[in-house]
C-alpha cells in the first residue's frame, strides 16, 4: 500500500554552491522529514489507522477497520437483518440469502406454474 506522504517540497538555498533540499511533509499532521523512510516510519508509528482499509456499512454508514471483517458481519446481521432476505415474490415468505436452493425448492412446491417465470427474472 502507498505510503501518505505529500509530494516532496524543493527549496533552493540560493548562495554561490546553488543545491536543494528535499522536504517530505506528513499529510496528517505538519511534521516534515528528510527522507522519505523517515516520513514512511512517522506516519507508521504516530498515525497507523490510515494504513488501514476501512470497511463501512453500505446500509447505515458505521465504519469497521479492514481486521474487524467479522465484525461488520455481525453488525449487518443484528442491525439489518432484513437484508439478508429475500421475499419470495409470490406470497412473502422469507428466506436467508444462502438457502437459494430452500427458496427454489419453496417455489417449485408452493408455485409450480410461476417457476419458470421466476426463474428466468434473475
Amino acid at each position: 500500500m502507498p505510503m501518505m506522504v505529500s509530494t516532496p517540497n524543493r527549496f533552493n538555498t540560493g548562495g554561490s554552491s546553488s543545491y536543494s533540499i528535499t522536504v517530505y511533509e506528513c499529510r496528517f499532521c505538519p511534521r516534515q522529514f528528510n527522507t522519505i523512510s523517515e516520513a514512511k516510519k512517522h506516519i507508521e508509528s504516530e498515525h497507523p489507522e490510515v494504513l488501514e482499509r476501512i470497511l463501512v456499512c453500505k446500509i447505515c454508514g458505521k465504519k469497521f477497520h479492514e481486521s474487524e471483517n467479522d465484525k461488520i458481519i455481525k453488525h449487518i446481521s443484528k442491525e439489518h437483518p432484513e437484508t439478508l432476505l429475500v421475499k419470495c415474490p409470490l406470497c412473502n415468505d422469507t428466506f436467508h440469502k444462502d438457502e437459494e436452493m430452500k427458496f427454489i425448492t419453496h417455489l417449485a412446491e408452493n408455485h409450480p406454474d410461476e417457476l419458470n417465470v421466476i426463474l428466468n427474472q434473475k
